[in-house]
């Protein structure tokens, strides 16, 4: 399977999953605080970039192709952070659902140097509502309506944005029309995404679900 992002029409890929912002603070430590034996970080840089399928519709949209995200954030400001980064790289957003009983996710990573201290997450893990996966799967149906879609792409990384429910209904929509539909898992239970045409897990993943060391 072959898809050419150097040609004269772009591919258009319709990416569904859940969307992250990478948050990195960066800089300096020249002492230990008195309050508790952790380094005293000097500031010296902060920024932003996208992660989780976001990062996945962002690398498709550097190799020229048309990139369609559905997923569900919060009403905060991390997602807009994303939809700004997002935006920049000229993705389409119109299938992102926000709600307010949800926090989007954000993984903060501190830095001294080049060396992490710490990471925090502050993010929302339930499986998104039936009502919001009716929703998804409708604004799927519809944009595979409206538009030639060359692929799709179910980015798993187990923030709840991929039911299992979700995902079959994406694949047996997919298997009736033709489009492939590769899936970067999460999880042990790769059965989730039967019917798919192709499964992306890392090596590490692929010897957990299989039960075996590779």
């Amino acid at each position: 399977m072959i898809f050419d992002f150097t040609s004269e029409v772009p591919s258009t890929v319709v990416v569904i999953g859940d969307l992250i912002l990478d948050h990195y603070i960066s800089g300096t430590s020249k002492r230990i605080s008195p309050e508790a034996p952790v380094p005293v970080v000097d500031v010296s840089n902060e920024s932003f970039t996208l992660g989780g399928s976001a990062n996945v519709a962002a690398n498709l949209a550097s190799l020229g192709a048309e990139v369609c995200i559905l997923s569900v954030v919060g009403l905060d400001e991390s997602a807009d952070i994303i939809k700004k980064l997002a935006s920049d790289l000229h993705i389409d957003l119109s299938g992102v659902i926000a709600t307010t009983n949800r926090k989007t996710s954000r993984k903060t990573r501190l830095l001294v140097g080049q060396q992490q201290i710490v990471r925090f997450d502050v993010e929302t893990k339930c499986d998104i509502s039936a009502s919001q996966q009716n929703q998804l799967l409708e604004t799927f149906r519809q944009k595979m309506i409206c538009s030639s879609i060359d692929a799709v792409i179910l980015s798993d990384y187990g923030k709840g944005s991929l039911p299992k429910a979700l995902i079959q209904n994406i694949i047996a929509l997919c298997r009736e029309i033709g489009v492939p539909i590769l899936c970067d898992p999460k999880g042990m239970d790769f059965s989730r995404y039967y019917g798919c045409t192709a499964l992306t897990p890392n090596r590490l993943e692929a010897g957990l679900a299989a039960n075996v060391e590779i």
